[in-house]
């Protein structure tokens, strides 16, 4: 658990420039609106052809500051 409501699997180490902190690798949050699901990825590569036959779905991202 990572916190109350996030299940994640795996730890790396990330440093930005508020410090060094572990996350996982990835994870999921059931929420009310909508299942979320996180995954530690490379911002500068393509998309992968995957995540079209999800079905519906939305996807974003965070900036590390």
């Amino acid at each position: 658990m990572w916190g109350p409501s996030m299940v994640g699997f795996g730890c790396e180490r990330h440093t930005t420039t508020l410090g060094t902190n572990e996350w996982f690798v990835v994870g999921f949050s059931p929420r009310k609106a909508a299942l979320t699901i996180y995954g530690i990825h490379n911002g500068y590569a393509a998309p992968d052809p995957l995540l079209a036959e999800l079905g519906s779905h939305t996807t974003g991202r965070s900036s590390s500051t």
